[in-house]
């Protein structure tokens, strides 16, 4: 009977053992996860008015598909839209993943904005649709796509 319960304790350790490394794995490949930190660096890099860090976050073929304004294509030009938006008077960024859709290497993301200007105060909010790609290792944003919510109808 002892045997038996030493062998049920090994057992029970292996398995517990095995469960965490998978669940430590599962956190580690967790895409929604992956993109709300990748949010995170993207927000922090804007409130330090760091338009290159910001540009380096997206594909080298990345685009921004701003309202009423024309694709912005490339990196440097990436860097260019957000250097002037910086210098336009945004200083922060506020991102809430709301959804995101995995196909691998890609992953689609719909979310919420805030968009903060000195003071904190809010200029706008909207909502976006980015399509993030893994390159090298790293979540990119390849394509991104926003919008206002202000003058919305409420609901």
């Amino acid at each position: 009977m002892k045997s038996l319960s030493v062998t049920t304790a090994i057992a029970l350790h292996l398995a517990m053992v095995f469960t965490c490394g998978a669940l430590k794995a599962a956190e580690k490949d967790d895409p929604r996860r992956a993109i709300e930190e990748a949010n995170a660096a993207f927000a922090a890099a804007f409130g330090k008015g760091d338009a290159k860090g910001v540009a380096e976050m997206y594909t080298e073929g990345g685009q921004l598909l701003p309202p009423n304004e024309e694709i912005v294509a490339g990196r440097a030009a990436i860097e260019k839209f957000w250097r002037a938006a910086m210098a336009g008077g945004i200083v922060g960024l506020e991102l809430t993943t709301t959804e995101i859709e995995s196909f691998g290497d890609s992953i689609v993301e719909l979310g919420k904005a805030t968009v903060f200007g000195k003071g904190a105060e809010v200029l706008d909010q909207g909502k976006y649709v980015v399509l993030w790609k893994k390159v090298g290792g790293k979540w990119k944003l390849h394509r991104d796509c926003w919008n206002s919510s202000r003058g919305a109808p409420k609901k």
